[in-house]
């Protein structure tokens, strides 16, 4: 640690340096030192408390940034989130990938309290915000990207308050509500789904004919005005994305971003098998995540998830029941690729590689798979409200501000200056979703993954592949040994390490890295057996016919190649093979992509 970094640290520290011996992963020591300011505490928008930065030192991390550490935590700190030195000690064993998954659980220890019992106060909901940012990169928290009541669907606001109607108020109907407008006059209530009778109550739901609140199965919401957070204030309908980012790099850096799926952004990226975003910023590329277009009652810094009321004449199992994802998917997905580029093209400070966007997401985070097409923005939305076209308030006329709702307008981020700017992705990740709606010739590169136990999702994944295939599309298909994540462990059915794959995988189409050899096969369930091949990266026909299989005299086995997936997957059909002979598959060094 430099002598600047400690001068922050004898200023700011609330607790003592803690050293452990061994970490949960690798086994080596690291020390955590805690800072914050207590008179500068930050509750940032469309979070639930101070963010909580875990900063990365002294690892073998890839340090792209140029601005020193001392700068970076100094600047967190003056914009009041809390701060923890993660220190590796300049362990040489601390690189990744293992560095990704230490990283990940010393962050789950941090959320659980076990360093600092005053992590617990940063949140005022029900889940804390971590970000892990290493040494060089700094982080912006909070973006704005997209406006439900401004760039929404025509109907959007309409369908939130018929949810709010059905589905929210049988979920939460316990919940206390304070139910006044803004002059303090009571608003309309109904007889709630169980049959009980309205009645106004104190803020701890005792019965007071006086009182400013009710509980949420009594309310009644007459407009898109009605719908409101417990105490009062209106629900929030900006969608958020934070960005951790390479300060100051000599190159323009690629950007990995994950598609939200959480109820609560910071979710998506924090729990223990989940390390994608964290290894891609420890390999030098800016890591971002944006929100998931819930229903805004969903979202944990209101009143949290919910799914279907179970009742019959409900909306119950209906994915509009916690999200209005479908209605604008595209709008919301597109928007927030636009806006990464709008800060590549407007601010020195975020220097992104604009034609190296990769994005992932899992389950219905998936679902944002259209964003390999060329023009996805022209593409039509996954469902439509009826009675509607697939239209925009701003597109029908609807442009006044109406009490505290925004009138609509021309969908963000659409030009810089004169020059047009892409709503799409240059490689895409869909975990255990995706549809099969959205792939046709010069589709991005695409890794697929999923469960052969995650039931609808596996044949939505094969489905997804299919069209891969057919199309050439190129494309990487793994089987993984765990439900409904990301992808960790071994390929079911080559063996090969599905966390590196994908490293490998965007590495050579985002940064332009030499193609691998990621995993090879003995196919049996061929007559006669066929040796299959998979790559990193594109391969031609002529690099192809450098593989050679050889017998055990090293002679090679006459045969042909064939390719799927855009040249990422080879099989070799061999003329003759002998029984109980052992073969050898010889790729030289020199086959690239």
């Amino acid at each position: 640690m430099g002598d600047s970094l400690k001068k922050i640290v004898s200023t700011y520290s609330v607790a003592k340096t803690v050293r452990c011996a061994a970490d949960d992963y690798i086994g080596i020591p690291f020390e955590v030192t805690v800072l914050f300011d207590a008179d500068n505490f930050s509750v940032q928008p469309g979070a639930t408390g101070t963010p909580i930065v875990i900063y990365v030192i002294n690892s073998g991390a890839v340090r792209v940034g140029t601005r020193s550490d001392e700068e970076i935590v100094g600047g967190m700190l003056a914009r009041g989130y809390a701060v923890v030195l993660l220190d590796y000690l300049g362990n040489e064993k601390a690189v990744s990938p293992a560095l990704d998954w230490s990283a990940q659980k010393v962050r789950n220890r941090i959320a659980d309290g076990e360093f600092f019992a005053e992590a617990r106060g940063f949140t005022a909901g029900s889940y804390m915000q971590t970000v892990i940012v290493p040494s060089g990169h700094d982080l912006s928290f909070g973006n704005v990207f997209f406006e439900i009541d401004k760039h929404g669907a025509d109907g959007t606001l309409e369908k939130i308050v018929e949810i709010w109607n059905n589905d929210f108020r049988g979920t939460n109907a316990e919940r206390v509500i304070k139910w006044t407008d803004g002059n303090g006059r009571f608003k309309a209530m109904q007889t709630a789904h169980d049959g009980s009778l309205p009645f106004r109550c104190s803020a701890d739901g005792t019965p007071d004919e006086n009182g400013e609140y009710t509980f949420v199965k009594y309310t009644k919401a007459e407009s898109i005005e009605d719908c409101v957070k417990p105490d009062g204030t209106r629900i929030d309908l900006k969608l958020y994305m934070h960005i951790i980012y390479p300060t100051s790099p000599k190159n323009k850096v690629p950007v990995l971003c994950l598609a939200g799926s959480s109820e609560h952004l910071c979710r998506g990226a924090a729990t223990v098998d989940r390390p994608q975003l964290v290894g891609a910023t420890f390999n030098g590329y800016a890591g971002v995540m944006f929100d998931f277009g819930y229903t805004p009652m969903a979202r944990v810094d209101h009143y949290g998830y919910f799914d279907g009321y179970p009742k019959k004449g409900y909306i119950t199992g209906d994915n509009p029941t916690y999200s209005i994802q479908t209605y604008n998917d595209k709008r919301i997905n597109c928007a927030a690729m636009r806006y990464l580029r709008y800060l590549a093209y407007s601010s020195e400070e975020f220097a992104f590689d604009t034609d190296a966007f990769g994005i992932y997401g899992n389950s219905k985070g998936g679902w944002m798979g259209f964003l390999g097409e060329k023009e996805p923005e022209k593409m039509v939305s996954r469902r439509i409200f009826a009675g509607h076209h697939d239209e925009t308030r701003y597109e029908n006329g609807d442009t006044l501000t109406r009490g505290t709702v925004n009138g609509g307008e021309p969908q963000p981020w659409l030009t810089y200056g004169d020059k047009p700017i892409a709503g799409g992705a240059n490689l895409i990740y869909c975990s255990c979703g995706g549809t099969d709606d959205n792939i046709t010739a010069g589709h991005a590169p695409t890794f697929i993954s999923c469960n052969r136990r995650d039931s609808s999702c596996y044949g939505t994944s094969n489905a997804f592949v299919n069209l891969c295939r057919y199309y050439n599309v190129p494309a990487m298909w793994v089987d993984i040994n765990a439900p409904h994540t990301l992808v960790q462990g071994p390929e079911l059915n080559y063996g090969y390490d599905t966390y590196a794959a994908f490293f490998d995988f965007i590495g050579y189409f985002l940064k332009g890295d030499a193609v691998k050899v990621v995993g090879s096969r003995m196919d049996h369930s061929r007559y006669p057996a066929v040796f299959n091949l998979r790559f990193s990266g594109s391969v031609d026909g002529s690099e192809a016919e450098k593989i050679k299989v050889l017998d055990a005299e090293g002679k090679p086995v006459g045969g042909s190649w064939s390719q799927a997936f855009g040249g990422v997957e080879w099989t070799f059909v061999p003329d003759a093979l002998c029984g109980n002979s052992e073969y050898e598959l010889y790729v030289p060094e020199n086959v690239c992509g």
